[in-house]
């Protein structure tokens, strides 16, 4: 990473004085996108041409200061085609040899060329050309990035992290004990020059924790893309910050060093927990120790206890930890659960231990050095029978709340998803259907044909269907839905089941663009006219990323009916935020299925970039 440094910025300043009010600090990355071999987990599988930003997983953090600019210029320099890009082009449409990164979590207002998605804000990266991301760093909190082509996002990932203030960036502070500062109630007291401070919250030191899912598969898109899928397949193995540690106790591990946070006694440290999953979500514990959320999806929150976390595919939390334990090694364990249930036992379920994961939070006294004290210590919380939705959602509180989840929305956007088998080429293949649409990736891509006027028309144009109260169809000439400057809307999501199949499936939507509220939720299916005003969550967080999940109605089976509601949410958003913007499941094999919306924001506020 280079920060350009005050020297420099003195100096620019003293010849054009002019600048003094125009200048950000610079965080600039050079990103290249290669292939090489990876075997993260012990076994005898390795991908030969796994994909990776500078030869890393995850991918290298990248480090801002709200009001900081983010410069990255990203050089595509894949040179092979997998035996996966013809089956994977001929059913999708997507070249796996292209690429792009997405900034989750991050709206750029004002700069809605930088998302991220093909031929929707940008043209593909191809192999030899590359891209230049700038973008303000004007929202603080934890967010991350990863490729938004196909299922590259398996190992192309990494940390984004925006500190609130200097007081907040580690590298920029030097490191204290808040020892006298952490009672024995795991309370966060203020100290009066604290090392790190997040509003009122002193700590210590901060630290990421990325979660990801390895698969033991070179044909993975093929398989998801092509006939022979028959639902998305387990992770082999949950890897933690890019590493692997075995749940056996003691456990094992071929990283060199395994996964470790380590820690000193008494500090107050900022664990960072990003859900860069594709497929599960994690239930997140450590032995002996109380995590208290403070941040969930950027977004801050009043100060809530909690033994776990429930983190699904593109949901982040920061919590903070207390140090306050025997020196040992003590587990950080990650349970992946089944985000699916039946009808007759509506709750997730735990996967066998194989599939968890590990890491170490080890506890070093100031004046030793490391010595392992293995077995480790493990958590006592029970998710043996995981009950659906996570209780903690109706208890977090919001610190600030920009929309009124008692205002009547100007539009509800219902959307129904389903899925089905489409001929595509040479065979029959799975597409996921959102009102009775499939998302195709665009010829050309959609911001450029704004910028060229050429969708002006047909969007001043669109249906009044399209602009009324309750909206159940994509726009007929835009295949979009398009919103106007100020609205204020809802978007709910209906889960289905199909009577004939075993269960029903939890999806986790992200809204890109916006962060959006759950102001309600229900089982079965949404009636407008009877849940339109329905409120039950008492105070709506702000979020980019909600678990909608299984919820059976109790007459799910008394009507004839082949497909039936299995549970919705309303997630409330402003339309403040012109741009065109992807709403989608954020498990990968989803996306590449088809299961995406995209909201055409007030396009008449976009403005082109200057060349």
């Amino acid at each position: 990473m280079t920060v350009w440094p005050l020297w420099a910025l003195a100096i620019a300043l003293a010849w054009f004085p002019g600048l003094a009010m125009a200048q950000d600090t610079v965080r600039y990355y050079e990103f290249n996108l290669t292939q090489s071999p990876f075997s993260p987990d012990c076994s005898n599988f390795t991908l030969a041409e796994a994909i990776m930003i500078n030869n890393q997983v995850p991918a290298p953090s990248i480090h801002a200061t709200l009001g900081d600019r983010i410069r990255i210029l990203f050089r595509n320099q894949l040179t092979t085609a997998t035996d996966n890009t013809s089956v994977v082009q001929r059913t999708t449409g997507v070249d796996l040899r292209s690429a792009s990164i997405h900034f989750h979590g991050i709206h750029h207002h004002g700069s809605p060329g930088m998302d991220g998605v093909p031929f929707l804000t940008q043209n593909p990266v191809l192999p030899g050309e590359s891209f230049l991301y700038d973008f303000k760093a004007d929202q603080a909190g934890t967010f991350f990035y990863h490729a938004h082509v196909a299922l590259q996002e398996l190992t192309v990932f990494g940390a984004l992290i925006i500190y609130e203030s200097s007081l907040a960036d580690p590298l920029l502070q030097p490191k204290h004990n808040t020892s006298a500062h952490a009672s024995k109630k795991n309370t966060l007291q203020p100290r009066h020059r604290p090392p790190l401070l997040v509003d009122n919250i002193a700590y210590d030191d901060d630290h990421v924790l990325m979660l990801s899912e390895w698969f033991h598969r070179s044909d993975l898109d093929a398989y998801i893309a092509g006939p022979s899928y028959n639902g998305i397949p387990e992770a082999d193995s949950i890897l933690i910050n890019g590493r692997f540690l075995s749940a056996t106790n003691p456990p094992t591990s071929c990283a060199a060093p395994p996964p470790m946070l380590t820690v000193s006694k008494h500090q107050v440290i900022r664990l960072r927990v990003i859900g860069a999953t594709v497929h599960r979500p994690m239930i997140v514990s450590i032995a002996h120790h109380q995590m208290t959320i403070v941040e969930m999806d950027g977004q801050r929150v009043v100060p809530f206890d909690t033994p776990v976390l429930e983190v699904s595919p593109g949901q982040r939390f920061s919590v903070m930890v207390v140090m306050d334990q025997p020196l040992r090694d003590y587990a950080i364990s990650v349970t992946p659960v089944r985000a699916s249930s039946y009808a007759s036992d509506p709750a997730f379920a735990p996967l066998p231990p194989p599939q968890h994961g590990r890491a170490i939070l080890r506890y070093e006294s100031l004046s030793s050095s490391s010595t392992t004290r293995l077995p480790l210590v493990l958590p006592t919380a029970n998710v043996t029978s995981w009950s659906t939705p996570w209780a903690v959602w109706d208890q977090l509180k919001p610190i600030h709340s920009s929309m009124d989840p008692q205002r009547k929305a100007d539009v509800t956007i219902l959307l129904n998803t389903t899925y089905a088998h489409e001929w595509r080429s040479d065979a029959y293949v799975q597409r996921f259907y959102t009102n009775g649409a499939t998302y195709e990736q665009p010829h050309t891509t959609l911001l450029h044909q704004i910028w060229a006027g050429s969708r002006t028309a047909l969007f001043n144009n669109a249906t009044a269907a399209s602009l009324a109260p309750l909206v159940t169809h994509s726009d007929p000439l835009l295949g979009t839905y398009p919103l106007k400057y100020g609205q204020l809307v809802d978007v709910v999501i209906q889960n289905t089941y199909y009577t004939n199949a075993s269960s029903c499936s939890g999806h986790p939507w992200h809204t890109h663009g916006h962060s959006h509220q759950m102001i309600a939720y229900g089982p079965g299916s949404y009636n407008h006219s009877t849940d339109a005003g329905l409120r039950n969550v008492p105070r709506p967080i702000l979020k980019d990323t909600t678990m909608v999940y299984p919820m059976f109605s109790q007459h799910l089976h008394s009507e004839p009916v082949h497909i039936q509601g299995c549970g919705w949410a309303k997630l409330r958003l402003m339309a403040h935020n012109p741009g065109l913007w992807m709403v989608h499941c954020h498990l990968a094999p989803h996306l590449l299925q088809g299961m995406a919306i995209v909201l055409e924001e007030s396009i008449d506020r976009i403005q082109r970039p200057p060349l």
